[in-house]
């Protein structure tokens, strides 16, 4: 079996690859029946829906872990208000929702909203909100007469009983919940990429701009 490389030893793999971001989740064993049989034992109750904001990232989580994405159908309504239903049980599960605040936010964050609603409504024993681009968090802090618009949905989204998020724009956001939030870090899994995949990797610069800037 060939090494791993190493720091000073970067993989030559093609450069066309993109970084898988469900690893910076810590969602990795070896092999997909080592996933599964390791992830049940640990988690035996958990369902996985994903948004409309990001369903490709939700099944690359799901396919780690060895479980399937769970069925929810997401609509609007002719008035264009949105329509969200459970297509299965979710009593006494704990409840993943991965939606990213990218792209239409305002959109992706009424329908995170209403389908935490709707798996409380459907009893289900814990509901997480995994948003890995949390939306409203760039407007800075320090500047009079701004609004800190993040404050508006920290009590809707804490309908939810844990946060998972990545890279917060502003760690103090953290304090504006009531209920646990996980700031989670890309650098690591980004890094590893890197040195894995582009040989010249010393002498390059990764440049990456607020999302929405």
């Amino acid at each position: 079996m060939a090494n791993r490389p190493t720091q000073d030893e970067p993989s030559s793999q093609p450069h066309g690859r993109t970084i898988d971001l469900s690893a910076c989740l810590g969602l990795y064993c070896e092999s997909a029946t080592t996933r599964k049989c390791h992830f049940l034992r640990k988690m035996p109750n958990i369902k996985v829906f994903a948004g409309s904001s990001h369903v490709e990232l939700a099944q690359k989580v799901v396919d780690r872990l060895g479980i399937h994405l769970g069925r929810v159908v997401l609509k609007k309504f002719s008035n264009q208000e949105t329509c969200v239903e459970v297509g299965e049980s979710v009593r006494g599960e704990d409840v993943y929702i991965i939606q990213s605040g990218c792209g239409e936010v305002n959109d992706n964050l009424m329908e995170l909203l209403i389908m935490i609603n709707a798996c409380k409504i459907a009893s289900a024993s814990r509901v997480t909100a995994v948003i890995p681009c949390f939306p409203y968090a760039i407007a800075p802090f320090n500047c009079g007469r701004l609004a800190l618009s993040f404050q508006l949905f920290t009590c809707p989204v804490a309908g939810a009983d844990h946060i998972i998020t990545m890279d917060l724009h502003a760690s103090q956001i953290q304090g504006f919940f009531d209920i646990p939030v996980d700031n989670l870090y890309a650098e690591p899994a980004v890094l590893k990429w890197v040195r894995e995949n582009i040989p010249e990797w010393r002498t390059s610069i990764i440049v990456s701009p607020d999302a929405g800037v």
